[in-house]
Order: C-alpha cells, then structure tokens, then sequence
C-alpha cells in the first residue's frame, strides 16, 4: 500500500460563508477522524489533492 502525505492547515470552525471564501482561496475543508481522538478541522490545497487523486490507481493513505 502506498502512503502519500498532503499537506494541510488548522481552520476555526467556520460558517457556511467563511467556507465558501475558504473554497475561493482554492483550499477544501476537511476534517480528520481516527486515533481515539476529537475530530480536527483542517483544509487542504485542492490543486495538490486532485493531482494525489489523479495519480494514483490504488487505495492510498494520506496522513495529513
């Protein structure tokens, strides 16, 4: 299994404006479960992850 890393930037909690501006900015909110622990609220450039998506054919990981 490939492990591919993305990287990413904390955000506040927004509201539905201040993630369309996010949007706008070319960045995609996201949020990160697992590890036992509360979900934390990232973004990430959307360039950079549909070019992960593009290249790649199998199920990957991406640690952010």
């Amino acid at each position: 299994m490939q492990t591919v890393e993305l990287s990413s930037e904390k955000r506040e909690l927004s509201t539905k404006g201040a993630l369309g501006d996010l949007r706008r900015a070319g960045r995609l909110p996201a949020i990160v479960y697992g590890g036992k622990k509360d979900p934390a609220v990232a973004s990430v450039d959307a360039k950079e992850f549909a070019k992960i998506l593009k290249d790649s054919v199998k199920i990957v990981i991406v640690p952010i």
